[in-house]
């Protein structure tokens, strides 16, 4: 349900509207879920039909709501000094009375520099020119329908040859937690010059605190650990955007480029240090890779022997690892975070072009700077989930050997946990370009669409993914960078087809 209201004023040179507003949205979801298996009739496989030995009836549901107020207010003084005053107040059914509610303004202002009488001699050269500023906060409540609550779980189980239903208190309840805060400030300028190229850029800087995380708790408790507002996340980043377009004779051209970066920081982890593959740690990106720092291939066993002990049998051509801590001893304490998972330098273009009925567009987009992380597999041979089994790649053949010390990998070996440790041995640059789409096409003159009764018509080819230039690992999608390597790749494809307009 929502209802707004809508109220404007304009007088000489002010131009004044304001809008007010409500909303309520209810959600409900109901599922049930009934299974048997052997049936009699493979190809009539309907409940009814199959035995009741194995026979199982689950099903749950559950109901949340949010409830807002919202206020706009916008102001415009001579079309050049643009104001824009934002307010919610918004309420969600997942916390619990006295912390439902959160209240989220903003604010922006624009300058339209170039609507200023000094800038009347430059019309010519600068077309448009304004400046905007903001600041506003959000709020997020997507943790689940029930955290604040304390929840029974109702199951059953099999105790003694029978069937029992349970009713337990598997997690705490935190009735003290509300909404996750989101400030952003940011600043922009947009530029239209010589009537042809323009320009977009933005710098801003977004902090979310209160953000809900399962703190740890003891274990004697016996529960799960409920959510607490914690953790605090610092985005800072910027955007460039630019644009041509252009006409000699009858050739029509258009070129746009736009790139973005930001850096991602953990600021306040409430001290929670994760491990795994991908870790949460102050100081780092969200999602950080986390391993051992690789230093190379032990080239004897008299290395192996004058090293810090390492895991399983190591002998010459298995990975070194750094001792960080100068115990002698690779363990856990010897991890550090080895990459980042958030691709930086995020860019794209879009090329078009036109000449007498025939069309060009060609779309490359890409990322300047990114880690990548693959095991299993495909980069350790003959292995499946830790389990020998599996196959090998060609180039799993560049394998260490006493003749070949300058190998790829490390020595074949089966069963050795050494190689198989998170390194950054494994570790490769995702950065990548890649051409996404390619379209060229033809649109028929006029009076031969017309003799086809047809005001329009166009034939055209399309391809897509058609390049890729890279640094992964081959065979690989260097858009999923992160895992065993299981993601299937993207296809090329090919395209014809016909546009007609009647």
């Amino acid at each position: 349900m929502r209802a707004t209201v809508t109220a404007s004023k304009t007088l000489d040179e002010h131009s004044l509207k304001f809008l007010v507003g409500a909303s309520r949205e209810d959600f409900f979801t109901e599922w049930t879920n009934a299974f048997r298996d052997t049936y009699i009739l493979p190809d009539y496989q309907v409940l009814n039909a199959g035995s009741a030995l194995n026979q199982q009836a689950t099903g749950s549901e559950e109901e949340w709501a949010l409830q807002s107020l919202f206020s706009r207010l916008n102001y415009t003084y001579k079309g050049k000094y643009l104001l824009e005053l934002n307010a919610r107040y918004d309420g969600s059914s997942r916390f619990s009375t006295g912390n439902k509610y959160g209240f989220f303004p903003s604010a922006s202002a624009g300058w339209r520099i170039s609507e200023e009488g000094f800038m009347s001699g430059l019309k010519k050269v600068i077309n448009e020119a304004k400046l905007r500023v903001s600041w506003g906060k959000l709020g997020n409540q997507n943790i689940g329908s029930y955290p604040a609550i304390t929840t029974i779980i109702l199951e059953s189980y099999t105790l003694g040859k029978q069937i029992v239903n349970t009713a337990a208190l598997n997690t705490l309840a935190n009735k003290l937690i509300s909404w996750e805060t989101t400030e952003e400030k940011n600043i922009g300028l947009d530029l239209t010059l010589f009537n042809n190229l323009s320009l977009t850029a933005d710098y801003y800087r977004r902090r979310t605190s209160d953000i809900l995380l399962a703190l740890d708790i003891p274990l004697i408790v016996g529960v799960g650990k409920p959510f607490q507002n914690a953790g605090v996340v610092d985005n800072i980043g910027w955007e460039l955007g630019l644009g041509y377009k252009g006409a000699i004779n009858d050739f029509n051209y258009n070129l746009s480029f736009n790139i973005s970066d930001v850096k991602n920081t953990i600021i306040d982890m409430k001290g929670i240090n994760q491990t795994g593959l991908t870790v949460n740690r102050e100081g780092y990106s969200i999602g950080s890779l986390f391993g051992y720092q690789a230093e190379g291939l032990f080239a004897s066993d008299a290395e192996v022997a004058a090293h810090a002990k390492q895991f399983g049998t190591v002998k010459a051509g298995d990975i070194r690892y750094k001792d960080q801590n100068g115990d002698n001893l690779i363990n856990e304490a010897d991890k550090i975070v080895i990459g980042s998972t958030i691709p930086r330098l995020t860019f794209a273009s879009n090329l078009g072009g036109s000449y007498k009925g025939i069309d060009l567009s060609v779309l490359i987009q890409g990322v300047g700077k990114a880690n990548g992380y693959l095991a299993g597999p495909g980069i350790l041979p003959f292995n499946v989930g830790g389990a020998i089994g599996g196959t090998i790649r060609e180039d799993n053949k560049d394998r260490w050997t006493p003749d070949n010390p300058g190998a790829s990998y490390p020595r074949l070996a089966f069963g050795e946990t050494n190689n198989e440790q998170v390194s950054t041995f494994f570790l490769k640059d995702a950065s990548y370009v890649r051409v996404k789409n390619v379209q060229i096409g033809y649109t028929l003159p006029s009076r031969i669409a017309q003799k086809a009764a047809l005001k329009r018509l166009r034939v055209f080819a399309n391809g897509s993914n058609m390049a890729s230039f890279d640094r992964f690992w081959k065979g690989y999608d260097v858009e999923a960078p992160v895992g065993a390597g299981n993601i299937y790749p993207q296809v090329k494809v090919y395209s014809f087809g016909l546009e007609a307009t009647f």
